[in-house]
């Protein structure tokens, strides 16, 4: 379950790095997907042995939790960061496609000649 839920998250968060890439700049995509994969590592380190519950069952108050979601969090911002780079190359990212407008833009504008 742990290996289907990784997966679930790393292809989340890819769908979620393309769809970002198209309309805004590599920065912020950095720091929301980053902010997000940490909250969410966070969450399920804190809440994700409470909800889920233990395979041991101890007397302690704090139930212990496996580092899976230490090393989910890891593969997803890799294949976050590997999207992005995959978006750029294609040249659907928002920096690309505007370059590509403003060189559209400027050879359909006769040129101007200098006197």
């Amino acid at each position: 379950m742990a290996y289907i839920g990784a997966g679930a998250v790393v292809l989340v968060m890819i769908g979620a790095t393309v769809y970002w890439a198209v309309r805004y700049p590599f920065s912020r995509i950095f720091f929301d997907l980053g902010t997000a994969t940490a909250v969410g590592a966070l969450l399920s380190l804190i809440i994700g042995p409470f909800i889920g519950g233990s395979a041991r069952r101890s007397k302690k108050a704090w139930p212990r939790s496996s580092g899976s979601s230490c090393s989910s969090s890891g593969s997803a911002r890799s294949a976050s960061s590997w999207a992005s780079v995959g978006t750029i190359v294609a040249g659907k990212d928002w920096k690309s496609r505007g370059l590509k407008r403003y060189e559209e833009r400027y050879q359909k504008r006769p040129h101007r000649t200098v006197r």
